[in-house]
């Protein structure tokens, strides 16, 4: 009679992290790793825009001999884009999708990041939201879960998460609040609840 399954030996397959960065890193030019990032800022622009043109966005490269630098205000990424799927490697079931983008599988940022340097940067902010993330390559290979397997999480160094204020509201025929109509004498608004 075989033993039961919970003790039969298992076989530890799991890749390391030095293995995976190498087999992600290595058919890509440094060119076409660059364009992932630019493709990115333009999925945020489609993100923020959707198919209405894209006056007044931008996307600025900088590069020095030990600096790569993008910037873009295509939107940002949203805080529960960042924390569930953005960084992961693979992109998950479930994963919003954006109209034209060139990314499909959920490694271009990644793997542009690790064939570029030994640690990155990244800040973002959207109308609800910001964060930052400070990785230390090194660091984040050397990292383990309590259990002593490979940590493969990056954690935001800052965050912050806020609801929307919108102060100084544009006067319209209607309001939030009800319906409301300008005094022609005083030119205050009324509003009348409904």
């Amino acid at each position: 009679m075989p033993e039961a399954e919970s003790h039969q030996p298992r076989i530890n397959a799991s890749p390391t992290k030095d293995f995976f960065i190498h087999m992600l890193i290595r058919d890509i030019p440094l060119n076409r790793a660059i364009i992932d990032l630019v493709d990115n800022s333009v999925d945020g622009a489609r993100r923020l825009r959707g198919g209405t043109g894209f006056n007044g966005l931008s996307i600025r490269i900088e590069i020095a001999p030990t600096r790569f630098r993008i910037a873009d205000n295509c939107g940002g990424i949203p805080v529960h884009i960042a924390r569930d799927y953005a960084f992961r490697f693979g992109g998950p079931s479930g994963a919003p999708s954006i109209d034209g983008s060139i990314g499909q599988f959920g490694v271009g940022m990644k793997r542009t990041f690790f064939k570029l340097g030994q640690r990155f940067y990244v800040e973002s902010a959207t109308g609800t939201s910001r964060f930052t993330i400070d990785v230390d390559v090194e660091d984040w290979k050397a990292r383990q879960s309590t259990e002593g397997a490979d940590d493969w999480h990056f954690d935001f160094k800052t965050l912050q998460e806020s609801p929307v204020t919108v102060h100084g509201l544009a006067r319209r025929r209607g309001s939030l609040l009800g319906r409301e109509r300008t005094e022609p004498e005083t030119g205050k608004q009324r509003v009348a609840r409904i």
